[in-house]
């Protein structure tokens, strides 16, 4: 059975997301409060890799955890195609373009929290063109790695971010895949 939404109200919102709480009926018709929130528009991940399966990692400062995080390249769609806003991104974070993308899945960010997703993107054919990245949201710098090192930075908790590592697993399979298949 299906939850029902009696009522809801934004609690809070800003550029970026919104803040809801619902009066709702939970599966066993008891009255709830559910609260979400909502990213205002799409997402994209992209997963640059070049023609040595080597992925291009962004070096970011991250406010809310007060470090710098290695991750994808990542950014909200501004309300471009998806694939338009992952060509931006890419070359905003990481000074670089891709021939070719191929969208590799849909996902969510939490399910227990938001329907909001994100869109995978691999990128490939690159070209470096430029070394400035984009200082406003705190990139430090871009740097190459192979799946072993990738594997070992989450091991040894160097890569915390929980999305670019299920993204990443994403990538890998999918070259996998593709190399079986040539």
């Amino acid at each position: 059975m299906s939850w029902k939404k009696l009522s809801s109200k934004i609690i809070y919102k800003n550029k970026w997301f919104y803040v809801s709480e619902d009066q709702t009926l939970n599966s066993q018709n008891k009255p709830t409060t559910y609260s979400t929130f909502t990213i205002t528009d799409d997402i994209v991940y992209v997963a640059a890799v070049d023609q040595d399966k080597k992925v291009h990692l962004v070096e970011q400062y991250r406010y809310p955890i007060q470090e710098n995080s290695w991750e994808l390249v990542a950014g909200h769609t501004d309300n471009d195609e998806p694939v338009e806003a992952a060509k931006r991104e890419l070359l905003e974070e990481a000074g670089i373009e891709a021939a070719n993308y191929t969208k590799l899945g849909r996902y969510y960010i939490d399910k227990g929290l938001s329907g909001s997703g994100y869109t995978l993107y691999l990128a490939t054919e690159l070209s470096k063109v430029t070394d400035e990245l984009d200082q406003e949201d705190g990139i430090i710098q871009t740097k190459k790695f192979t799946e072993d090192e990738i594997n070992t930075m989450v091991a040894n908790n160097t890569l915390k971010d929980a999305h670019t590592i299920a993204a990443l697993y994403v990538v890998f399979e999918h070259l996998r895949k593709g190399e079986d298949n040539e």
